[in-house]
């Protein structure tokens, strides 16, 4: 299904021009599964869009049709539902051809349907976009997270650390060789702290439960101050070595992208979005859910226990 952000009651989509032979509030083409929508955006002006729904939903609103709108043996092709009140419904039968003994599809138009009929399945058409919209971002999203979980990035960002702690722990073995000097009494015990607090940092992806904690871990893991940075802020020892917060800092010597900091708000945002749908469910006004399950417009759609709460009617019957 195509990408678009619309407000439900609006029910806004991508602009396309507005057809200049007839204006219709509402088409559907049940074989290409496109539904064109006309609204009014947020200029007031008139708008006409269009989407692709899924093959699943197409589906669902085709099978939740009364049989005398739509069945196998006689079925809607295209409909349509325009400003000045008319509609139009083209459908095709089966058609028993007696000279050849066979049988084969016969288009025709069909003026069976009340006004009621056409209004309901307009709105029908409507609420059926809204839920495939909805739970494809939702199904989207939860992808893209899972897929942020082993990304290149967090491989990419684990080697990086790792790379830098390697070096500083390489850069400070002379500091407690048995021959290395003290310049004060503690000193070397102080370096065998910092390096200890050195490989405590060595965390990989698999150390937390999702993708996104460690991203966040990552972004804001600080670095104890080394023991010579140390002596040049408390020359008197008044403050014992690595007991305050500010003696960890945002280490200059490690990498702090841009990128990964990008990605960190977008995954915590994807979080967010994901979380709204699994507390909320969709964005539904009751018409909708009410349709929703009359029509079974959610059938094999809707797959979080959190979100099929809204359609639990519908499965019960």
């Amino acid at each position: 299904m195509n990408r678009l952000n619309f407000n439900p009651d609006e029910f806004v989509f991508e602009k396309l021009p507005i057809p200049e032979d007839k204006k219709a509030v509402i088409e559907y083409d049940s074989r290409q599964r496109l539904i064109l929508v006309r609204t009014k955006n947020s200029d007031g002006e008139i708008v006409f869009n269009s989407v692709f729904v899924s093959e699943r939903v197409n589906q669902n609103i085709l099978d939740g049709l009364p049989d005398t709108w739509h069945n196998e043996n006689d079925k809607i092709t295209i409909f349509a539902l325009y400003d000045d009140g008319e509609y139009f419904i083209e459908k095709e039968k089966v058609k028993y051809d007696f000279k050849t003994n066979t049988t084969k599809w016969v288009k025709y138009r069909n003026k069976d349907l009340t006004v009621n009929d056409v209004r309901e399945f307009s709105e029908v058409l409507k609420t059926a976009i809204t839920i495939d919209e909805q739970v494809s971002e939702y199904e989207a999203l939860k992808d893209m997270l899972e897929v942020t979980k082993t990304s290149f990035y967090l491989e990419a960002a684990y080697q990086n650390r790792i790379t830098v702690l390697e070096k500083l722990l390489r850069d400070s073995d002379w500091r407690v060789l048995d021959d290395t000097p003290e310049l004060y009494d503690g000193e070397k015990d102080q370096w065998i702290l910092w390096r200890q607090k050195i490989r405590d940092l060595d965390k990989s992806p698999e150390d937390f439960e999702t993708g996104t904690a460690f991203l966040i871990w990552q972004e804001t893991l600080e670095f104890p101050i080394r023991p010579d940075q140390y002596r040049f802020k408390y020359p008197e020892f008044d403050v014992e070595y690595l007991s305050t917060d500010d003696q960890y800092i945002k280490s200059p010597d490690i990498l702090v992208n841009k990128s990964g900091f990008e990605l960190l708000n977008e995954c915590t945002r994807y979080e967010a979005i994901i979380k709204s749908y699994e507390d909320n469910g969709l964005v539904l006004n009751e018409a909708m859910i009410d349709l929703a399950k009359r029509y079974k417009l959610a059938k094999n759609i809707v797959t979080n226990a959190n979100i099929r709460h809204l359609f639990e009617q519908e499965e019960g019957q």
